[in-house]
């Protein structure tokens, strides 16, 4: 068998890095994130520092985008 017999084209993900975390977090670490990405009292920053405590890396721009809808996420 050839090297290249498992070649396959890199996949591009259609959302951003806070997406994807929504997506690979449990279904109620999933529903945690999400209400805080919708809480007004948590700015970007809290966020990014409170989750990156926790073992979650998202930074505050990441987060500040996907707010503003200016993210892959919302790019469809």
């Amino acid at each position: 068998m050839g090297k290249l017999l498992g070649l396959e084209k890199n996949r591009v993900s259609k959302l951003c890095i806070v997406g994807n975390r929504l997506e690979e977090l449990d279904e109620d670490d999933s529903q945690i994130l999400s209400n805080a990405l919708n809480d007004p009292t948590w700015t970007a920053n809290a966020l990014s520092k409170s989750l990156r405590r926790l073992g979650v890396e998202i930074g505050r721009d990441s987060i500040k985008s996907h707010r503003e809808r200016q993210c892959l996420c919302w790019r469809n």
